[in-house]
């Protein structure tokens, strides 16, 4: 399988791969969002052309290690994780940026890291504001 995406997208093929019933087939990832931070934790290259050759060059796999959680919250399904596993902060800065429709703008000129930058901001600032009441 090959995934073209950011890390959501490579998190939503490794959790449909991992239910499914073939839970081994191998992921082949091109970074093409706003963070990668994935691919920049596994030295990955954004150039298409050179996981192409790569593919044509050598078929062997690397094995990543991933995580798994079971949620009690949704009917004790297993999820899976390749990257990161947050709750809290991290968490809601993630879940705020996928969930605002600047994120898709800043992405359209390549400025997808600033959504992520003013939730942080965002997130303290509330935080202090609320803290001063």
């Amino acid at each position: 399988m090959i995934v073209i995406g950011g890390d959501g997208s490579l998190n939503e093929i490794l959790n449909g791969i991992k239910t499914s019933n073939h839970p081994e087939t191998p992921i082949t990832y091109l970074p093409a969002g706003s963070g990668n931070d994935f691919a920049r934790a596994a030295h990955l290259s954004k150039k298409p052309e050179e996981l192409v050759n790569r593919l044509l060059q050598n078929l062997d796999y690397h094995p990543v290690d991933c995580g798994k959680f079971i949620s009690s919250l949704k009917n004790n399904r297993p999820y899976y994780f390749v990257n990161n596993f947050g709750i809290g902060f991290d968490a809601f800065v993630i879940y705020s940026s996928n969930h605002q429709k600047m994120k898709e703008k800043l992405n359209k000129l390549h400025l997808g890291n600033l959504i992520y930058a003013s939730n942080i901001i965002m997130y303290f600032a509330d935080r202090t504001l609320s803290l001063s009441k």
